[in-house]
């Protein structure tokens, strides 16, 4: 297995993957000579595919950042940029690429905000251009790997000066649908048909994923945001935001027509700014006091490689196989009904916030993080970055820089492993994806599958990679055998990649 981050040419590297500094920043650099661009924050989509990343700089640019092996006509480059003032701290782009929220610092009025940013992904599950003509760009909806615009929609005020950490979910539960054509026929996937409307607007959220799912719009969703320096932690409900875009795009073709009148600078027209309809502005529901709070997490529940730890565990195994599902039983909404803080003593706090995921549910959002347990991390801990493609999308990994310690954990909070290695100069931060090597292998035994989690060496300056056991609910003849000379084991190194600064984000998309 070629377990390294590779900055050289290759032929799997190809389309911009491996450029050691992306077109697009050095385009912004080269009209900024006299404000040079300082980054602050990167991020992506954690459920479905993201070929576009977004990276958030200290002068409030936010760029996006285009990798992989799609064509142009795909993206938009454009950056956008926060008022003057405006200083991003931390970012998060909603499960399904159809929101990005910024975590700022109002120097004009030192105070914390939220700014909520829409994108304009293409459609998910439609097939290729030479199968559907390339129309149907919505904003705000669940997309797939592409983006065509950004729109700053409005801020919300934190009830806090300096945000540092931030996180967002919603309720979708969606496969990966590259390719698969489902929503080609106008009449399943044309928005500006009633037919299509009445069938996304009808898809049951609790639905096990799979076709079903890949035409509907999310109803609730949330962000969970934290200040260090104050110990504070608020979570922010986000489902008016989702039910304003339902009730556009889902309901009746005047409310649909609303849509067509696009303007990137006019707050009046699509998509609408707060200010211009403040009933989608979402709202901080619950503020806890939390010592020192390092790095957050909010659940996310996709489709993935390994699957889902709440699917495979929790629901299969921890509920009879003959007892009817109600509807309602917390067990099937847990990957997206929880959230997790990390604080600098080392311990991760889960929460249930199923009131704020499911709008129905009779949890109610006046109390809307409701504690569960804690475990032991290390130190100064930072969840590292977990999408799809890696060990399950609802697995928790953490990174702690204080006792150079690497710690896996199940949404349970039941810990799987934990391990270090004197090669961990000073860690800051992980991602986790997948090797598939082969494109999968050729059979039981004979597989290069495994998923790995690769951490920033911030003054070893440094990505060191190490492949690690995911102890799947079903074992799969396709993963590695995690297996050394001395007998099993949960982690084998794979590499140190030297870097040109000090790395302390990152995260990893499947491209190819």
């Amino acid at each position: 297995m070629r377990m390294i981050a590779s900055w050289n040419y290759d032929w799997w590297n190809r389309g911009n993957i491996a450029t050691p500094a992306q077109p697009e920043v050095r385009a912004l650099a080269a009209t900024r000579a006299d404000l040079p661009l300082v980054p602050v924050a990167i991020a992506r989509g954690r459920a479905n595919a993201s070929q576009i990343s977004f990276a958030a700089f200290r002068d409030g640019t936010i760029a996006p950042i285009v990798l992989g092996n799609s064509g142009p006509e795909f993206f938009n480059t454009s950056a956008l940029r926060l008022p003057a003032g405006m200083v991003p701290t931390a970012m998060a782009v909603t499960p399904y690429n159809e929101f990005l929220v910024v975590a700022v610092w109002d120097t004009n009025t030192v105070t914390g905000k939220l700014a909520f940013i829409a994108l304009r992904p293409r459609q998910m599950a439609v097939g290729s251009p030479s199968q559907t003509p390339n129309t149907r760009w919505y904003w705000g909806t669940p997309g797939a790997w592409t983006n065509r615009g950004m729109k700053l929609l409005g801020f919300v005020d934190l009830p806090f000066a300096a945000p540092t950490s931030l996180d967002v979910s919603n309720n979708l539960y969606l496969q990966n649908p590259r390719g698969y054509s489902d929503n080609d026929a106008p009449a399943r996937g044309d928005l500006s048909l009633q037919s299509a409307r009445d069938l996304w607007r009808g898809v049951n959220p609790v639905y096990p994923a799979g076709e079903v799912q890949w035409h509907q719009l999310a109803s609730g969703g949330y962000a969970v945001v934290a200040s260090r320096a104050e110990g504070k932690v608020s979570f922010v409900d986000m489902t008016p935001l989702y039910q304003f875009y339902r009730s556009l795009y889902l309901t009746t073709q005047a409310s649909f027509n609303r849509t067509l009148d696009v303007s990137l600078t006019d707050g009046a027209k699509f998509p609408f700014s707060f200010a211009a309809e403040p009933d989608q502005r979402p709202v901080v529901t619950t503020t806890l006091n939390v010592a020192q709070p390092t790095s957050v997490s909010a659940g996310v529940m996709a489709k993935g490689y390994i699957n889902t730890r709440s699917e495979e565990y929790f629901e299969y195994v921890r509920r009879s196989p003959s007892e009817p599902w109600s509807g309602t039983a917390p067990e099937r909404y847990l990957a997206r009904s929880r959230a997790f803080v990390a604080t600098m003593d080392g311990t991760v706090r889960g929460f249930n916030v199923q009131g704020l995921v499911f709008p129905s549910s009779p949890v109610g959002k006046t109390v809307s993080a409701i504690p569960l347990f804690s475990f032991a991390a290390g130190r100064n801990p930072a969840f590292a970055y977990v999408n799809a493609t890696a060990t399950a999308s609802d697995d928790l990994w953490l990174v702690s820089r204080g006792d150079h310690r690497v710690t896996f954990a199940w949404p349970t909070g039941d810990v799987q492993y934990s391990f270090t290695d004197s090669r961990m100069v000073d860690p800051v931060a992980g991602s986790v994806s997948y090797n598939q090597a082969g494109y999968g292998g050729n059979g039981a035994g004979r597989a290069v599958n495994t998923p790995f989690i690769s951490i920033m060496d911030f003054n070893g300056k440094a990505i060191l990679t190490y492949a690690v056991n995911p102890r799947p609910a079903r074992p799969s003849g396709e993963l590695y055998p995690f297996v050394a000379p001395s007998g099993p084991v949960d982690v084998l190194f794979g590499s140190r990649a030297p870097t040109p600064g000090k790395p302390f984000m990152m995260d990893q998309e499947e491209i190819i």
